[in-house]
């Protein structure tokens, strides 16, 4: 490299590229491999003469054999994103892409360029996930006069139909918003993007009281007919009631208004009320009582949801297990006593809810 004459031809190459003469660039190029073929810049404008050619596979082998010879400099990760940038080679470009964001990490403003091709990249091959980490990372990392708006948009959009992230990055996203009036996002998507927070939440057994908080919050704040929310909320509270867990007051005061909105349009909130009359009904069956219970859980059994079912087998179980003051009611018994292990084995959603109370 300390050669002159090298030196030289190196300048005038690059003289020629900035030129657009990229066939007297390719010549001088040559000339300096002929004398050294581990120059690393030989080989950067040889890839960068060839590109302007339209000559791709040259280019392409030229930045490949600088990468080999120096893969911690930038220049031919960059050139290889240029040529690739040029045929739409998206799939290629991911991995350019997130060689070049290490070379640029302490370049804000070059930083925000490449990792906002690199979300772009990754959401065109379906990989949803990687790019909204990426641009977590873009925005909570905000260092630069860039607009984040439309940044931010294009992530909330992404939160709101992804429900694969933890409730750390859906709520720091919601705050953002929130701190930023001026960025524009329609209810529909915050109302989801609170919906998959709470699904992270239960999916990572935090506290029920915080999932109670974050569900009220999302049914009072965006919509009150929220259909997983109620779902959830109903599914806890059965929950609560079987394991004999004290819900507070004010809890209580909102779920019973809930049961009793005549304007709910959640399908399933008939079945709820039934559910949770049954089970209510649970610590009180007696001789005078146990028919009206058999018809409730009857009409349950008639609507049943299928993510019920586990729930409907237990009240069953406490039905026949009541009963049972012959042999084929205690056969009976003992066959949905087998339904419900095997249904316990197959399917732990139920399972999930209990464990956010008992801790587990």
């Amino acid at each position: 490299m300390d050669n002159p004459e090298i030196k030289a031809l190196l300048k005038s190459a690059k003289d020629a590229i900035k030129n657009k003469d990229a066939k007297e660039a390719l010549k001088l190029c040559k000339s300096v491999i002929d004398r050294d073929k581990e120059n690393y810049l030989g080989w950067v404008m040889t890839g960068a003469a060839a590109n302007e050619l339209n000559n791709k596979d040259q280019a392409l082998a030229a930045y490949q054999r600088a990468i080999q010879i120096s893969s911690n400099l930038a220049p031919a990760w960059q050139g290889l994103a240029q040529l690739y940038e040029k045929s739409n080679s998206q799939s290629e470009l991911i991995s350019v892409y997130s060689e070049l964001r290490k070379f640029f990490s302490n370049d804000a403003a070059k930083f925000f360029e490449i990792s906002n091709k690199y979300a772009n990249c990754l959401l065109s091959q379906g990989k949803t996930k990687e790019a909204i980490t990426v641009l977590y990372e873009l925005i909570k990392n905000q260092n630069t006069d860039k607009n984040y708006g439309p940044l931010i948009k294009n992530l909330a959009r992404l939160l709101a139909l992804f429900d694969e992230q933890t409730s750390d990055v859906y709520f720091d996203v919601i705050d953002i918003i929130d701190k930023n009036l001026e960025i524009k996002i329609e209810n529909e998507y915050l109302e989801k993007i609170n919906e998959n927070a709470l699904k992270s939440m239960i999916k990572s057994h935090e506290s029920w009281k915080n999932i109670l908080d974050h569900l009220f919050g999302l049914l009072e704040k965006y919509s009150a007919h929220n259909e997983f929310a109620l779902n959830t909320l109903f599914e806890i509270y059965i929950e609560a009631l079987i394991s004999g867990i004290e819900i507070e007051q004010k809890y209580l005061i909102k779920i019973n208004n809930l049961l009793e909105d005549e304007t709910s349009v959640l399908d399933s909130i008939q079945q709820y009320r039934l559910l949770i009359n049954a089970v209510n009904m649970l610590s009180i069956l007696d001789q005078n009582n146990i028919g009206e219970f058999k018809k409730i859980l009857d009409q349950v059994k008639e609507q049943m949801i299928q993510s019920n079912k586990l729930l409907i087998l237990f009240l069953e179980n406490n039905y026949y297990f009541f009963t049972c003051n012959h042999d084929q009611t205690i056969k009976t018994a003992q066959e949905v006593c087998n339904k419900l292990q095997s249904f316990c084995r197959a399917n732990n959603s139920f399972v999930q809810i209990c464990s956010i109370f008992l801790g587990k």
